[in-house]
């Protein structure tokens, strides 16, 4: 009998364990705004795309899930398991272990805590009424059972988050090519109309994203001026691999990305933040958390403080507090941005966080350069004098003065004044701002050319055709029309 009562003991206790680790596993030392958290799961069609499942769908199923500043209730709130419903429906406890699986996660951890855990209350009450304002809006797209957390909380300060389901153009599945950047940012834009149709929100919103998301929210950025405010959160637009995606979409356009950017990264071999730099007419504030990883920035970073060691293969130390201070940074950013917030900017840039957990920096944005019609009305009006004059001017605080389209129009305008002295010096300043083009120097060899300096023309349009291949600045097709250009023109010169 003694014996019995021990093992029954034992078996409470392990029973108590574990609801408690559970119930944990949604705790966090966070501090919530004065807001209750409204939550609302929209299943809609966008009517102006195909089903991707049926022909006798009118259009596209479009899954939106939102969280929004609500009204104090006196209903329960919601259990996890609600959200698990609202995006599995009853498969949720397979789908939930096949999910953080791909996630790289360690599944064996949440066996024993699972049962709780779908019955642990959440900070979201379903339908509540949305408090009364306007409010500005965040669109977030990834998983709603991995980022309630976060949307939770940024609700409770006085955002609207809407996290729309990214599917591929014509099936279920996301696309990790420019045809699916495309197919995503529509995704995004359809969560955007829809929100400024149903919801009081602010014109101006920001867009945030983990991994691939992070690059469809650059893409949308880059096409709506609205767009005023974009978190990366971690990989996607730091990675080399998405960076040569986004480049062979048709709206990619250095200047068009002039936005604010919060840029969230931590130790990872394929994350390069310094590839960011390259949005040089965008501000930058960059946060490095040296003991999280990517997925940790969802709800596994608070998760670990009780599980340890969820993904083995990219856990660093402290991801729950490393989560906690990105979710305030986050916060702190949005109401900067959105609400003007003075004090939120200073406490995103408080160098008293510490080291070890996140370190900040920032960088301002360059002033956008004028534009090609500006600069021909300047050398129209005041001549070639005035035009390389405003060149060593803004060449103090950008690189690359002027745009490599605005260098090639003015030079071919300079062609067809025959100016070709003009052209000389101009493709000069030309492979000064874009020294590993190929197009400087065939500019520099037509006026070497038209002035009778055959040699060094030859030469440079040798040179040309070597930087050809890896040039950054032209596509496939141009390349090829530019490469039987040269090719030809030194074939004649000897």
């Amino acid at each position: 009998m003694y014996k019995l009562s021990i093992l029954v003991s034992l078996l409470l206790i392990g029973v108590f364990t574990t609801t408690s680790i559970a119930q944990d596993l949604l705790s966090s030392n966070l501090t919530y705004g004065k807001y209750q958290v409204g939550f609302k799961a929209v299943q809609t069609l966008d009517h102006t795309r195909p089903s991707t499942t049926t022909q006798s769908s009118p259009g596209r199923a479009m899954q939106l899930y939102i969280w929004y500043p609500s009204e104090k209730v006196s209903t329960q709130p919601m259990r996890y398991k609600d959200y698990l419903t609202s995006r599995f429906g009853n498969a949720n406890r397979t789908t939930f272990f096949h999910n953080i699986a791909e996630l790289g996660a360690d599944t064996a951890l949440f066996v024993p805590v699972y049962p709780a855990l779908i019955h642990t209350p959440t900070r979201a009450y379903h339908a509540a009424p949305l408090a009364k304002g306007v409010f500005p809006l965040v669109i977030y797209p990834d998983q709603v059972h991995l980022q309630n957390v976060l949307c939770e909380y940024l609700a409770s300060q006085g955002f609207i988050v809407v996290s729309p389901v990214v599917k591929g153009p014509f099936s279920e599945s996301m696309q990790y090519n420019p045809v699916g950047i495309e197919t995503g940012v529509a995704d995004l834009q359809f969560a955007l109309g829809y929100l400024r149709q149903q919801y009081s929100v602010k014109r101006d919103f920001a867009v945030m994203g983990l991994g691939f998301s992070a690059t469809l929210a650059l893409a949308l950025q880059m096409r709506n001026t609205d767009a005023k405010a974009l978190v990366s959160l971690e990989g996607g637009i730091t990675t080399g691999f998405e960076e040569a995606l986004i480049q062979r979409g048709p709206y990619y356009d250095l200047e068009r990305c002039n936005a604010s950017m919060l840029v969230i990264h931590a130790p990872h071999p394929d994350v390069n933040p310094e590839i960011v730099n390259k949005y040089k007419y965008a501000e930058r504030i960059f946060q490095h958390y040296p003991q999280s990883a990517e997925f940790y920035f969802l709800n596994f970073g608070i998760w670990e403080r009780s599980l340890k060691n969820i993904l083995p293969k990219a856990n660093r130390g402290n991801t729950w507090q490393s989560f906690e201070y990105a979710a305030q940074s986050i916060q702190h950013y949005l109401k900067w941005k959105l609400n003007q917030d003075a004090a939120a900017k200073t406490a995103l840039l408080d160098e008293q966080w510490p080291n070890d957990l996140v370190e900040t920096s920032i960088k301002t944005a360059v002033a956008l350069p004028p534009s090609t019609e500006t600069l021909l009305d300047l050398l129209k009006s005041k001549g070639f004098e005035a035009l390389t004059s405003l060149y060593a001017e803004r060449k103090k605080s950008d690189p690359q003065p002027f745009s490599f389209g605005s260098f090639y129009q003015i030079g071919q305008h300079l062609i067809g004044q025959s100016a070709y002295a003009q052209l000389l010096d101009w493709a000069k300043f030309y492979a000064e701002a874009f020294p590993n083009s190929a197009i400087p120097f065939t500019l520099q060899g037509r006026a070497n050319l038209e002035l009778g300096n055959k040699t060094e023309a030859k030469a440079l349009y040798e040179k040309a055709l070597a930087l050809l291949e890896n040039d950054a600045d032209l596509n496939t097709g141009e390349k090829s029309f530019f490469k039987t250009a040269i090719e030809n023109r030194i074939k004649s010169l000897g």
